[in-house]
């Protein structure tokens, strides 16, 4: 499947907003990221934060920069208004991005959506903690939302 890399846009509602509104719409909607826990939760406040986003398919590849550090969200989207955009139908948070004391920066992303039941998700990020470059693979079952998780610095969970 071929891979698509578009500009970042805003959510709004959970409707894609094109990017001519983009300015006024993140002075009217602060980003905010409500935590649990300390892990950051999937919702729409945090799409005045996005600095990238893949495309994947049916999937979009979130990053989100939010309080020091770089998040990482997964959407699956569907058509919506008579196929004129797109709506979320499940948001994923992922945790290994997305702890409030994660203080990571993501430099490189990319996504493949390899079959039906397996989206992988690569990267290089740079660790504020370690003060050390990694590369990350996220291999994702995107019927459940679960996901094996691997990187160059802390190995597989």
């Amino acid at each position: 499947m071929k891979k698509i890399v578009v500009p970042v846009v805003l959510v709004v509602s959970q409707v894609a907003v094109g990017a001519t509104l983009f300015a006024s719409a993140v002075r009217a909607q602060p980003a905010s990221v409500e935590m649990d826990e300390a892990l950051a939760k999937y919702g729409p406040g945090i799409f005045p934060a996005v600095t990238r986003m893949e495309v994947c398919g049916r999937f979009r590849v979130l990053v989100v920069h939010w309080a020091g550090t770089d998040m990482l969200f997964v959407d699956e989207v569907e058509p919506a208004l008579n196929e004129s955009t797109l709506a979320v139908k499940r948001g994923f948070s992922i945790r290994e991005f997305n702890s409030y004391e994660q203080s990571t920066t993501i430099r490189e992303l990319s996504c493949d959506l390899q079959s039906s039941r397996s989206l992988r998700v690569a990267g290089k990020a740079h660790s504020d903690h370690s003060e050390r470059d990694y590369s990350f693979v996220l291999e994702m079952d995107p019927a459940s939302g679960k996901y094996k998780y691997s990187d160059t610095q802390t190995h597989s969970r």
